[in-house]
């Protein structure tokens, strides 16, 4: 029996229906107004009060998202910061993949949409990512974490960084045995990035920094 959208806001239902279908499907523009409605246990009728589209509907779970990953992870560098620079990028990559697990359908939805046949959601995603990029780079000058290095450097170092984690945490998702290999290969890409960067625009002060920050190696099993 459909619920009345006073029992527990339908605008939230709809878009946590959305990721539930769309993670399982691949694909939120192919979701039906009836069957998401199902899901959510509402009327029909109650998505156009929020969404004229499904496309619109997709935006908000972007935003949604976004609202909580962008602080997330700028207390996750910030803290981090202020830990032993060896410590520094496990501590974000642990933090986001712990993200990542909490929050299966909307990464298995965000990987889906990326390459998927919505122009509006994939630019979106898109604009995420650069969001993230942006955000990344303003807490590493802030938090003194870059010394030397340029902007376009520093661009570019976040944009790889970013779009990595992204894709690794798919994987976390869909194989969890997999997390602490994976966060130990992005604890390790984040610190050679940063590592080489530094050390090109510091090449004396920068050999220290590889005392520090070198790359942990890893046993074969």
């Amino acid at each position: 029996m459909n619920q009345p959208e006073a029992a527990g806001g339908g605008r939230e239902r709809l878009i946590q229906a959305a990721l539930r279908l769309a993670s399982r499907t691949r694909s939120l523009t192919h979701l039906g107004i009836r069957e998401l409605a199902r899901e959510a246990d509402l009327n029909p009728n109650t998505f156009y009060r929020h969404f004229g589209t499904i496309e619109d509907l997709g935006l908000a779970a972007i935003s949604v998202v976004a609202a909580e990953l962008k602080p997330l992870l700028h207390l996750l560098q910030e803290t981090a910061a202020h830990q032993k620079p060896e410590h520094m990028f496990r501590q974000v990559a642990e933090g986001y993949f712990a993200f990542a697990s909490a929050h299966p359908e909307a990464i298995l939805l965000g990987l889906a949409e990326l390459h998927g046949s919505s122009s509006v959601l994939r630019q979106a995603l898109e604009q995420l990512l650069d969001d993230l990029a942006d955000q990344m780079i303003s807490d590493a000058i802030s938090l003194q974490l870059a010394p030397g290095i340029d902007a376009a450097t520093l661009r570019e170092i976040s944009g790889q960084i970013v779009v990595w984690f992204f894709q690794a945490a798919g994987r976390v998702v869909e194989y969890p045995d997999q997390r602490a290999a994976l966060t130990s290969a992005g604890e390790n890409l984040a610190r050679r990035l940063y590592l080489a960067a530094i050390s090109e625009a510091n090449p004396l002060t920068g050999l220290l920094g590889a005392l520090k920050l070198r790359p942990k190696k890893t046993v074969p099993t």
